[in-house]
């Protein structure tokens, strides 16, 4: 595994490659190749820090995307796909990061092939107070839904308690763009669940829209701090 930092606009770049390791497999004759065996991983040899959008500088979120694609024979980047997404805009900063950026190709008995690898991008505003902290606001929209976009409101600062601390809260937010209907689905520290709970009822967002029409969009907002917990199953 590789990492390599960047520092632009106080905010941190962080890649790896591969996330995705083990037994040498292939899809088809010609590849994609999994890194392994006697197929080495691709190297970036070139790249740009994504921008942070508005709406998550001035909240002040702290969060990564992990993306997966497929780095071709002349070192392009294709089939890129957020694998987990953090919200407030940022999946799709990172993605047009990602396609421009240039790599060594993956290598297999001397000759170089399509390999699968996986990127992790770190967006941090060097806060203090969300230090360690992995914020995440994702919606279930239906086709052809804009997401809502948060126009005031500010992510909560971390807990008190010591040691890793996370929940995740599933709202709605309603055709007017307020955050109504709060239910938790976890959470391990009950004064900070309050906290974050209390916060959240302040934020405001622009609402999907749908032809035209603004909708409601409900969604589920993951905070934590320390070591990030896996992902909701369906």
């Amino acid at each position: 595994m590789m990492y390599i930092e960047g520092h632009m606009r106080k905010f941190i770049l962080i890649f790896s490659i591969p996330l995705v390791c083990g037994i040498l497999a292939r899809a088809q004759a010609d590849g994609p190749y999994r890194i392994g065996r006697d197929v080495t991983a691709p190297r970036v040899a070139s790249k740009v820090e994504p921008q942070y959008t508005e709406e998550a500088r001035k909240a002040g979120v702290e969060t990564r995307v992990i993306a997966t694609l497929v780095v071709s024979e002349d070192g392009s980047p294709k089939k890129i796909r957020v694998m987990r997404g953090a919200g407030f805009g940022l999946d799709e900063k990172a993605i047009e990061a990602i396609q421009t950026w240039q790599f060594s190709p993956g290598m297999k008995e001397g000759r170089p092939v399509p390999v699968m690898a996986s990127i992790e991008v770190h967006f941090s505003l060097l806060l203090k107070e969300h230090q360690n902290q992995t914020a995440r606001l994702n919606f279930t929209l239906p086709q052809g839904a804009s997401r809502p976009i948060l126009k005031s409101g500010e992510i909560p600062a971390n807990p008190s308690t010591p040691g890793d601390q996370s929940l995740r809260i599933r709202l709605q937010v309603s055709a007017d763009g307020q955050p109504q209907n709060f239910t938790v689905l976890d959470s391990t520290d009950g004064n900070w669940e309050q906290a974050v709970l209390h916060k959240l009822q302040s934020w405001r967002f622009h609402p999907s829209m749908l032809e035209g029409h603004a909708v409601e969009a409900e969604g589920v907002f993951e905070l934590t701090h320390g070591r990030e917990r896996p992902p909701l199953t369906k």
